[in-house]
C-alpha cells in the first residue's frame, strides 16, 4: 500500500470508457478498509487534460493542505 502525505493511498486505473481495469485493485481498497476499521475515506478522481504523474501530484498537494487546515495526524 502506497501512503501520500501520510494517507492511505490506493489508485483505481479505469480505461477510456470508465469501467474498472483491475478489479482487484478496488478488493485491496475493500480489505483494506475491513481490516483497518477505517471511519472516514477520500475519493479524489482526475480527468482528460493530465496524466498520472500529474494527478499524484495534485493529490499530493491538497492532501497536504488538507492535513495541515484540518490538523489530521499522519498514520505511522
Amino acid at each position: 500500500m502506497a501512503k501520500v502525505e501520510g494517507f492511505d493511498f490506493f489508485p483505481l486505473t479505469f480505461d477510456g470508457d470508465g469501467n474498472l481495469e483491475k478489479k482487484t485493485e478496488l478488493d485491496a481498497i475493500a480489505a483494506h478498509i475491513a481490516a483497518a476499521g477505517t471511519t472516514d475515506f477520500i475519493s479524489i478522481a482526475h480527468g482528460f487534460r493530465n496524466n498520472e504523474q500529474e494527478a499524484t501530484a495534485l493529490y499530493t498537494e491538497f492532501l497536504k493542505n488538507l492535513r495541515r487546515e484540518a490538523g489530521v495526524h499522519a498514520n505511522p
